[in-house]
């Protein structure tokens, strides 16, 4: 049975004018668990959300998404602070996460191909 969350508080607007104080809280974990952790922690519910909208398809694929606007825990922490800091798609901090993202995914298809990946789920 699903728990029930309360709502997030609003992200008050005058935070996002200096994103450089925020802090990021990023649940890492399966999609199932990072739910999991967040209906068992009352202090992580109250926290403020960053709603990320108009997601570009998930390119992480060790794991299968369950809905196709799930992404992985890496490139939502990427998207967030991209989208914190107003970072347009040839900015060198997000054009470095991509590629860092992306050397991730290809070792791990290597890995995989040599039959040395630990599974994906």
């Amino acid at each position: 049975p699903q728990l029930p969350v309360q709502p997030p508080p609003a992200l008050p607007p005058d935070w996002l004018a200096q994103p450089q104080t925020l802090r990021l809280v990023v649940l890492d974990g399966t999609w199932r668990k990072s739910r999991k952790m967040l209906y068992r922690n009352p202090g992580l519910q109250q926290l403020p959300r960053l709603a990320l909208q108009d997601l570009p398809p998930g390119r992480y694929d060790i794991r299968k998404a369950q809905a196709p606007d799930q992404l992985s825990s890496f490139e939502a922490a990427a998207l967030a602070l991209a989208r914190l800091h107003a970072w347009e798609a040839g900015h060198p901090a997000w054009a470095q996460l991509l590629q860092s993202f992306e050397a991730a995914m290809a070792l791990h298809q290597r890995l995989q191909a040599a039959g040395r990946a630990p599974p994906g789920d």
